[in-house]
């Protein structure tokens, strides 16, 4: 299967699983558009915070009318410290709390 042509874009690809699977494509020929934060590894670069509705909306401007072939989303966040034993999910605050539910779900 020749994949030349094809427009996909990953969110949350500046590291990670996301810049690894951006560059992935890129390197096979695939136009990549990378949306993260921060700067991307591979692609056409958009900056763009998904855990807020302008972050989404100017995602949403930047691609126009224009179709993707795949959206990849690679953006996940977890709270500080949730993978170890001191982690306590009642401690953790609204603010986090908010983020990671606005990453990880609303996005």
């Amino acid at each position: 299967m020749q994949s030349e042509g094809r427009k996909i874009a990953v969110i949350g690809a500046s590291r990670g699983i996301g810049a690894a699977v951006a560059q992935h494509f890129a390197q096979k020929g695939d136009r990549v558009v990378s949306v993260s934060r921060s700067q991307a590894v591979a692609g056409e670069w958009i900056q763009a915070d998904i855990s807020t509705s302008e972050g989404i909306k100017s995602i949403a401007d930047k691609l126009g009318e224009s179709a993707l072939d795949a959206l990849l989303f690679m953006g996940g966040v977890w709270e500080d410290g949730v993978f170890t034993d001191q982690y306590d999910f009642m401690k953790s605050s609204d603010r986090e709390t908010r983020f990671v539910i606005a990453v990880n779900l609303t996005a």
